[in-house]
């Protein structure tokens, strides 16, 4: 009997630790900054704008009831993880940007969204969860470049997303305050609150009556959406192996629609084993096939090492590096992968999750 009462005990203290953690676990609201501090000559050596844009975001969500999470000097692969989290109702960037009409021309011109260290990340918000309410791009010219993502079908499983950003140049922590306004609509609502104010001026007692709003989050967002409609896909399955023979970057693989996988930096001597699927069209051809392995860096004169792969398929594909005669790889910052073999079938089809539900299998890499 003393035996039966203590195991009750422990499974109701577990179940009532379940039920607090459910009850406890709120969305967060992210604010990812990517940028370096502009000189200014009036401000202290020392004075970082990271710390302005974290006071500014706090600030407006003090009272919200949602989880508040800050993240400096963020590189590619955090940005992904974070717009993949289905725990985020909203995720804020603040990095320099470029607009479609300023860096390049033609059908190549289609800007950037560059990271504190050269990366060109827009690529990354092409896939963002479906529990994401709101995207925030504080950037310079960057609304072009959310635009033409939507016009491509990309946020077709997120149905509830609203995206914000600039069509001219503007300033980080006025464009934050712009972006954080925008948001209210998509996150909660905000609630004036009058104060008084008293201020002695030549010996005598002003009154001021001031308003100021603060924002609060809507009761049915205080909860992680777990019930969220996963988007299925149909794609053929690659698995590849990536071989360093000397120090290497994190690298994403993509197509020319979109990123299908990012893997590590490494070590020289590391494998890393990984799997992705290429989206199907009605017409897929060999062209379709094509891989490109990036570094994601913007512009650079110094070639980049990316790593020795091998890519497979089931359906008799493989892939080659485009490279010389003589074999030296051609690329700076990026390397092709030519596809030879049969193209892929509907029988070679496999339905899977989206990658913004499949972050845990996306981000699968192993490494020996």
């Amino acid at each position: 009997m003393k035996t039966i009462l203590i195991l009750s005990l422990s499974v109701l203290t577990f179940l009532s630790a379940q039920f607090t953690y459910a009850q406890e676990t709120v969305p967060n609201v992210v604010l990812l900054t990517s940028l370096e501090t502009p000189r200014i000559w009036y401000r202290p050596k020392d004075w970082k704008i990271d710390g302005k844009l974290e006071k500014i975001f706090k600030k407006h969500f003090r009272r919200s009831g949602y989880n508040i999470v800050v993240k400096h000097a963020v590189d590619f692969h955090q940005l992904r993880r974070e717009l993949h989290n289905p725990n985020n109702i909203a995720v804020f960037w603040a990095s320099h940007a470029a607009g479609t009409n300023q860096y390049t021309t033609g059908s190549n011109n289609t800007g950037a969204v560059l990271s504190i260290n050269g990366k060109d990340v827009k690529e990354l918000f092409k896939s963002v969860h479906p529990n994401l309410r709101f995207l925030g791009l504080v950037g310079c010219d960057a609304d072009g470049i959310l635009r033409e993502i939507y016009r491509q079908g990309h946020y077709r499983y997120n149905p509830n997303l609203m995206t914000h950003s600039f069509k001219e140049k503007i300033d980080a922590r006025k464009g934050l305050r712009e972006s954080l306004k925008a948001s209210v609509g998509s996150l909660g609502y905000a609630k004036k609150r009058l104060f008084f104010l008293k201020k002695k001026k030549a010996d005598r007692l002003i009154n001021s009556i001031l308003f100021r709003s603060d924002f609060y989050a809507s009761g049915e967002y205080l909860t992680v959406n777990k019930y969220f409609r996963c988007g299925k896909e149909d794609g053929f399955y690659v698995s590849g192996v990536r071989i360093l023979e000397k120090d290497s970057a994190p690298v994403a693989i993509r197509n020319n629609e979109r990123i299908l996988k990012i893997l590590p930096g490494g070590k020289a001597g590391d494998r890393q084993e990984f799997n992705f699927y290429l989206p199907y069209h009605p017409d897929i051809s060999r062209r379709d096939l094509k891989l490109h392995v990036d570094s994601m860096i913007h512009y650079s004169d110094d070639k980049q090492y990316l790593g020795e792969f091998d890519f497979n398929s089931e359906w008799g594909t493989d892939w080659r590096v485009f490279a010389k005669p003589d074999g030296e790889i051609l690329g700076i910052t990026k390397n092709l992968y030519l596809p030879r073999g049969t193209v892929p079938g509907h029988e070679d089809l496999v339905t899977y999750d989206e990658l913004s539900c499949n972050d845990s299998e996306e981000m699968k890499v192993r490494v020996y």
